[in-house]
């Protein structure tokens, strides 16, 4: 019988297919465990890493001319903020993660004696790197910038802030205008432009020699970077209030500078003594009058640096610059004022006096010299818009506003009642932003003195001693209290 041989079956000859057969196996339909038989998903990918936020790197020097080492810079940006200390070559650098333009910088003297702004324009994420100096300078731009305190700007600083690179180019303009004459800036940036300063064993370049030449300007004007930049915050569209500063001043007295003076005498009949321009040398002490007489001023008064007596004639110059003659000598017209020429516009007027009025009148059928404290107002156009009139101790009473102010292309401004001139007005804006006016009659008969009203600092007084209060201030203001109850007794 033929032998019948049991067939073997064949087994697979790789691995491969049995693996795959048993995943194929494990993960589809349900197994010996019942599972449920869903679907099991790869595991998901980790997120990306996030994008490092953007950096804002600024660098720059802190000079004054020489190199401030150790300064301590602080930045403050709409948001985001930093701190730096400069090196010995007045340089620092610091970055500011996630900051959002524009920015400010304050940079302060390692003794505390000196403190300078600056400013970076723009909007938005800030990113990269800018130059942002800090120097006499900026700190000049920045004020024209602010139109106030350097200080208060950049303590209030921050999201509400807006700073555009149109307004700080017009800034640099005004401050190269202010300068010029004096130190010739050309297209120089002062925030930007590469600033080297002078250190140890180095010299210092071209935008470093321009603080140089501001810094004896000031040495010959007795001003101060601080003053500058104080008067440059308030002079508005006139930068010839804070030019005064730049002006060489007389040793015993910086009130006393070079320059051109309006002489005003109230009293005088001959219109060219009645208000002319003289000019005035701090340097030599040589005043020359508009008829070509040169009056040179003595040493100053013992005891008193502003006041200078020569003959029968005794000038006093306040912190301010204001001028004022007395001669002894002339009882018909003893007095006459110096205002530092100015031009400025009618929109200055805009606002409250407090005046004081001068002159020769007719009251219960005596004739005399009578001073009365008034109260003015006029809108931004120069006319008159309100007046009250304070005599004696009576209250004060409304007057019919009719005076209307306007340019005189001579110097100062007339006033003009139904179209005629009838009196001539000047005004001076003294370097901390103060106001005055002074006004002359044209027939000599009057003249008055104010200055914008302010509450008088008492608890309780009538109304009409108020408005008397309140026209003694103007009258101070003229000399700053110093002898000037004189102004009222012509």
């Amino acid at each position: 019988m033929k032998e019948i041989k049991r067939a073997t079956p064949k087994m697979p000859s790789s691995r491969a297919p049995v693996a795959a057969l048993f995943s194929a196996v494990f993960l589809s339909g349900p197994g010996c465990g019942g599972g449920d038989g869903a679907a099991v998903s790869p595991a998901p990918a980790p997120a990306p890493a996030p994008a490092p936020a953007p950096k804002l790197t600024l660098s720059g020097t802190v000079a004054k001319g020489k190199a401030l080492a150790n300064a301590q810079v602080s930045v403050k940006c709409a948001s985001g903020s930093g701190t730096a200390t400069s090196g010995s070559d007045g340089r620092y650098s610091l970055d500011i993660s996630a900051a959002t333009l524009p920015c400010a910088v304050r940079a302060r003297s390692a003794d505390g004696t000196e403190t300078y702004y600056s400013v970076l324009a723009g909007s938005g994420a800030g990113a990269g790197s800018s130059t942002l100096n800090a120097s006499p300078l900026t700190e000049l731009v920045v004020a024209r910038l602010a139109g106030s305190s350097t200080a208060s700007y950049f303590d209030a600083f921050g999201a509400s802030s807006s700073v555009s690179s149109a307004s700080v180019s017009q800034a640099i303009a005004t401050v190269t205008s202010l300068l010029a004459g004096k130190v010739d800036l050309g297209t120089l940036n002062p925030i930007s432009d590469p600033l080297v300063a002078a250190s140890s064993g180095s010299a210092g370049n071209a935008h470093d020699q321009q603080l140089d030449a501001l810094g004896a300007v000031l040495s010959t004007a007795r001003s101060s970077v601080a003053e500058l930049s104080a008067a440059l915050a308030v002079s508005g569209a006139t930068p010839a209030v804070a030019k005064m500063l730049l002006q060489p001043a007389a040793v015993a007295c910086p009130a006393l500078r070079s320059g051109s003076i309006r002489l005003i005498n109230p009293r005088e009949t001959d219109p060219p003594w009645k208000a002319h321009v003289a000019s005035f040398d701090a340097t030599s002490m040589r005043l020359t009058l508009f008829n070509g007489q040169v009056v040179t001023l003595p040493a100053a008064d013992a005891g008193t640096p502003c006041s200078y007596t020569f003959g029968s004639n005794r000038l006093m110059v306040s912190s301010a610059g204001l001028w004022f003659l007395f001669n002894s000598e002339n009882g018909s017209r003893p007095m006459a004022f110096g205002l530092p020429e100015q031009t400025l516009p009618v929109a200055e007027f805009a606002g409250v006096w407090s005046t004081l009025w001068t002159g020769t009148d007719r009251q219960g059928g005596i004739e005399g010299v009578y001073t009365e404290p008034n109260e003015t107002e006029f809108d931004a156009s120069g006319t008159q818009t309100a007046s009250r009139v304070c005599i004696n101790l009576t209250p004060c009473s409304s007057d019919t506003p009719r005076a209307r102010i306007a340019s005189n292309p001579a110097g100062g401004f007339d006033a003009l009642v139904s179209g005629s001139a009838l009196a001539r007005f000047y005004m001076f804006k003294s370097p901390g932003g103060e106001l005055l006016m002074l006004a002359a009659a044209n027939d000599a008969s009057s003249w008055l003195i104010g200055t914008r009203t302010v509450a008088p600092k008492v608890s309780t007084m009538s109304n009409a001693s108020a408005k008397k209060a309140s026209g003694e201030f103007a009258a101070r203001t003229m000399c700053e209290r110093v002898e000037i109850i004189d102004l009222a007794m012509p």
